[in-house]
């Protein structure tokens, strides 16, 4: 890629002598090795669930380049986001952060305003930070996956310790799915009750440690960067001790990109019993929603719950071909009944 080659979609009234600059600029942070322009729909493949595009949405329902991005960026270090933020700020560009992209829920990384940059965390910023066994907590990068993070604590022997909770698939990243309040299925499973102190860069490239984190460990002597001081030892252990509670504001919003975040682990229990009830029909779910709140206020039953139809497993297990011969209408109750009596589910 040089300098002067034209992306394929410029960002909003950005001129293409303007956006050269600033792709001029960020190869001095990020080195150009770690720049990828879109100058063309050869550039623009639909990848796998393993390997999701950054380029553009891998589900498009409109053209391919419809929703595509100008260039994608891989920066290294937090020093490099917050230059990145700084810096698409002088030129007015717009930025699409992204850790993994794998929630194809949610259109992969996706994103939403053509010929905007977006910047790739996952790719280098994939580090397990900590782990504290005595805590039963871990703080990780943007491009950690649970996967990753499993693998971790069987590599250091803490396997035994301490479990993560998981939200269907291994592949997706933990800070990720946390942002974007996914759930599991363990008394951890609500992911963002479990997550603890995040660091950020605003908008105006500015770092911020939320909670317990905005809370120097130490008087500040160095002139050294913000992010490079040890967090507060406190940090990952309460929220609300020191300052207001705003981490909702950087929740499934546009006012930050995140660059740390605190997750509790779960303390082995020593064992777990999982439970399957399949109900013969639709309205037998009433009754039994009203069964198990009770148990779930009380905290009788502390895992998460899901309640699943018919078509989710027969779609896991066979095409629609399996079920009907006819295609191209909506399946109709008998056959709903035949499915559930086919597979032995409800």
């Amino acid at each position: 890629m040089s300098t002067g080659s034209r992306p394929l979609a410029l960002p909003p009234n950005v001129s293409h002598d303007a956006f050269s600059r600033f792709i001029s600029a960020c190869e001095v942070i990020v080195g150009r090795e770690n720049i990828h322009m879109v100058t063309s729909k050869e550039d623009l493949a639909d990848g796998s669930y393993c390997e999701p595009p950054k380029t553009h949405d891998p589900h498009h329902v409109v053209e391919q380049d419809y929703f595509v991005a100008s260039a994608v960026m891989n920066p290294r270090s937090v020093s490099e986001v917050q230059e990145l933020v700084q810096l698409a700020n002088e030129y007015r560009i717009p930025l699409w952060p992204t850790s993994i992209g794998r929630n194809s829920g949610y259109g992969g990384a996706a994103l939403r305003l053509r010929g905007s940059v977006v910047i790739d965390l996952g790719k280098h910023m994939n580090r397990v930070l900590e782990v504290n066994v005595d805590a039963a907590y871990a703080v990780v990068e943007p491009g950690v996956t649970f996967a990753g993070l499993h693998e971790y604590l069987v590599k250091n022997g803490l396997r035994e310790k301490l479990w993560i909770d998981i939200s269907d698939v291994g592949g997706g990243s933990v800070m990720g799915n946390t942002l974007e309040r996914g759930v599991g299925y363990t008394p951890y499973g609500d992911h963002w009750m479990m997550h603890c102190g995040m660091e950020v860069i605003l908008p105006s490239g500015e770092l911020l440690r939320t909670s317990m984190g905005a809370l120097p460990q130490n008087p500040r002597t160095s002139v050294h960067p913000i992010h490079q001081d040890a967090g507060n030892k406190y940090w990952q252990l309460f929220p609300f001790g020191f300052g207001p509670y705003n981490d909702g504001l950087f929740s499934q919003s546009n006012l930050e990109i995140v660059t740390k975040i605190g997750m509790w682990l779960m303390p082995n229990p020593g064992g777990f019993q999982a439970y399957q009830i399949s109900l013969p029909r639709d309205e037998d779910i009433h009754q039994a929603v009203d069964i198990i709140q009770p148990l779930r206020l009380q905290m009788i039953i502390q895992n998460v719950l899901t309640l699943r139809h018919i078509l989710l497993d027969a779609a896991m297990l066979g095409s629609k071909t399996n079920y009907t011969s006819d295609t191209e209408k909506p399946l109709n109750e008998a056959e709903l009944d035949a499915i559930t009596k086919n597979l032995n589910l409800g």
